[in-house]
């Protein structure tokens, strides 16, 4: 069984876990069409394969806005692999969505401070386990959020390229898709809102800016950061000072 959501949707999803676990530095805008085609191939490649070892008739592809278009997933995923379904709807009570907007504009501008350390000071970024508790003592490494410039933009080819994708899709597993809805997906994929990210040219253009990183890493400990570009350790803090979005 395998689970099928539009590329984009996924591809968005993809960009911004990869973001939050470190091995993403670049900007969505930077890398969105060249990663569109590697997931959209991924998708078709891993459905061949299991076709090829398990039998066309043994290989069932869920669509993802289909299944969940009762409200509740978790039956649909059952009954569809021919499993006992439960007598009570089963929703999500953290139906999150991921990092939040704020968290993705904190650690695009974290990569952004990362090359700047490392072009100027010849040095890489190493933050101890718990950064926040340095925060108390100095608040000159903390910036707001509010503060930063971005841009947003509109996908309107990636969204041509998704329904696309998403034809060939039908047109070929069509006959071993489960809860098949061609018009949610399509509305999904033309209602996709705008991407917001940091404005990376106006950062690094601006003068301010530049000084900005130089202040806060002047203003990191001894150790912060170790000579050379060896790749930086991840930890799942930022330096931020978010203010209230209603």
């Amino acid at each position: 069984m395998i689970f099928y959501r539009n590329v984009l949707s996924r591809l968005y999803s993809d960009y911004r876990q990869q973001l939050w676990t470190k091995n993403e530095r670049h900007l969505f805008s930077e890398i969105c069409e060249s990663r569109f085609a590697q997931i959209r191939d991924q998708l078709s490649n891993s459905i061949a394969r299991y076709i090829e070892v398990f039998g066309r008739d043994h290989v069932h592809i869920v669509d993802y806005h289909g299944s969940r278009s009762s409200g509740d997933i978790t039956n649909a995923m059952l009954s569809a692999a021919s499993l006992p379904v439960f007598d009570e709807e089963i929703s999500d009570p953290h139906p999150g969505e991921g990092i939040g907007q704020q968290e993705v504009y904190l650690r695009q501008l974290w990569a952004m401070l990362e090359e700047h350390a490392q072009s100027q000071n010849n040095c890489t970024l190493a933050w101890p386990a718990n950064p926040t508790s340095m925060m108390v003592d100095m608040p000159e490494i903390i910036f707001n959020a509010s503060l930063v410039p971005t841009k947003c933009f509109d996908v309107d080819s990636i969204k041509n390229m998704a329904l696309s994708a998403d034809q060939d899709y039908r047109k070929t597993f069509s006959d071993i898709m489960l809860f098949g809805r061609e018009d949610l997906v399509r509305d999904s994929i033309l209602g996709f809102p705008q991407i917001c990210e940091v404005d990376s040219q106006a950062i690094k253009g601006s003068a301010a800016w530049q000084d900005q990183f130089n202040r806060q890493l002047s203003a990191l400990p001894t150790g912060a950061c170790l000579p050379g570009l060896t790749p930086p350790a991840w930890h799942p803090h930022a330096f931020a000072e978010w203010e209230e979005v209603n």
